[in-house]
C-alpha cells in the first residue's frame, strides 16, 4: 500500500518559514491541497517528489514508481508528438499493449505526427498527462496540470485518476485554483495549507 509520511517538516525560505514541524500523512486517495498564493503548495509536492531536500524534518515514501507534473509541459521542440512519446516512455520504461496504444490514440486524437513546436499549450500538456493513461502509478503528484486542458480530455483524466485511488490504491495529490471536475471534487478529500500547517477541509 502507497503511504507518505510526513514528520516534523520545517521548510524556510531565508527568514520567511513555511511549514513548521509539520506532521502529516497520506494514504490511498485523493487529495485536492489548496491554499493561497506563496504559501507552499507547489513547494511541498516538489519535497513529497524528493526535488526539494532543503528541508528540516523526515518524508517518508512508501511506493515503487511516482509521476510528478506540473504546470510546465512535458516535450521537445525538434520532434513530432510521436517522437516525444517514444521518448517518454523510454525513459519511464514503458511498454505499450495494443489495447494501450488505441487509448492514446483517442486521447491525443490526429496529432501524432505534429510537431511539437505547433501543438496549443493545452494539446502540450496532454503528452505528459498521457502517462496517467498508460501506466499504473503508486503516487500521482499534479501541480496545476490540467488548467489548460479541453473538457472532455480533463474528464478522461479525472476518471482514470478515480479508478487509480480506488483500484489500484494510488495515491494523487493535486494542486488547482478552482474546481477541476465534479467528478474529481467528489473523490477527493479537500487540504488547506494554514498558519505553516496542513488542516482538513
Amino acid at each position: 500500500m502507497s503511504l507518505i509520511q510526513i514528520e516534523g517538516l520545517t521548510k524556510k525560505f531565508g527568514r520567511r518559514i513555511l511549514f513548521e514541524n509539520l506532521n502529516f500523512s497520506f494514504s490511498p486517495g485523493i487529495y485536492w491541497l489548496k491554499g493561497k498564493n506563496g504559501q507552499g503548495k507547489s513547494t511541498l509536492l516538489d519535497i513529497v517528489a524528493g526535488m526539494d531536500r532543503n528541508i528540516t524534518g523526515k518524508i517518508k515514501v512508501n511506493r515503487q514508481k511516482m509521476l510528478y507534473l506540473t504546470n510546465h509541459p512535458i516535450g521537445l521542440f525538434p520532434y513530432t508528438v510521436s517522437e516525444n512519446l517514444a521518448i517518454l516512455f523510454k525513459t519511464f520504461k514503458l511498454k505499450l499493449s495494443g489495447g494501450q496504444e488505441e487509448i492514446l490514440h483517442n486521447f491525443l486524437g490526429n496529432s501524432f505526427s505534429d510537431p511539437y513546436s505547433v501543438l496549443s499549450t493545452g494539446q502540450r500538456m496532454k503528452l505528459g498527462l498521457s502517462l496517467v493513461l498508460v501506466s499504473e502509478w503508486d503516487i500521482i503528484l499534479l501541480d496545476e496540470t490540467l488548467s489548460t486542458v479541453d473538457t472532455t480530455s480533463r474528464a478522461i483524466i479525472c476518471k482514470r485518476l478515480d479508478h487509480l485511488a480506488i483500484s489500484k490504491g494510488t495515491i494523487v495529490i493535486y494542486v488547482s485554483h478552482g474546481e477541476v471536475s465534479r467528478t474529481l471534487t467528489k473523490s477527493s478529500t479537500v487540504i488547506s495549507i494554514k498558519e505553516k500547517g496542513l488542516v482538513y477541509e
